[in-house]
């Protein structure tokens, strides 16, 4: 029996396939729209924002430092970090938007209108408006983190009535046997001990 040249590589062809398939479907990873790329979405965002914040203080100290005369490579420096810095939150921003829920998200763009206002308030003259939009900044991250807890499940619910240990710890209570009076020769009529 002769197998043509067509046949023979379609067969290859297919096996190849069934075996690059098969690696990837037997691969452990995180499923799409799962609890797990949530919170790593989540904390992505999260660290994202905590970078603009420590980004925002490294230019104040900047210009707290060199006020007038502040070097051409020193202001160069402090942009690439700037730019690169909000390239890495807009990009945690726009992988929320794909993998968030809808109250963590809406949290989110508040975290985003806040950091706006922070960034907004980098210049040497804006000392009481930085320290409010700091505030601003900081609430609405501890507001996203609540969100996101909520969100990902941290915290029972209120209808979870299965939690193992409870249940075990209550039926070791109810089976638990009486415990059984100890009498003492001589000692007259036992009494219940607790």
């Amino acid at each position: 029996m002769t197998i043509d040249p067509a046949t023979a590589s379609a067969l290859k062809a297919g096996s190849s396939a069934v075996r690059v398939l098969s690696a990837f479907k037997a691969r452990p990873g995180i499923r799409l729209g799962s609890r797990e790329e949530r919170r790593e979405v989540y904390a992505r965002f999260l660290s994202a924002s905590v970078l603009v914040v420590g980004m925002a203080e490294h230019c104040r100290f900047q210009h707290a430092r060199y006020p007038w005369f502040m070097s051409r490579r020193a202001v160069d420096k402090v942009e690439d970090m700037r730019n690169s810095v909000q390239t890495e939150l807009m990009q945690a921003y726009l992988e929320l938007l794909l993998a968030a829920n809808p109250k963590p998200l809406a949290q989110a763009a508040e975290v985003m209108s806040a950091m706006e206002l922070l960034m907004g308030c980098l210049g040497p003259r804006d000392g009481g408006r930085y320290d409010i939009a700091l505030g601003l900044v900081t609430e609405a991250q501890r507001l996203m983190v609540e969100a996101c807890r909520d969100d990902l499940w941290y915290q029972p619910r209120w209808w979870q009535l299965w939690r193992g240990a409870w249940w075990l710890a209550a039926w070791r209570q109810v089976r638990r046997p009486a415990p059984v009076p100890i009498s003492r020769p001589g000692a007259g009529p036992a009494s219940p001990s607790l």
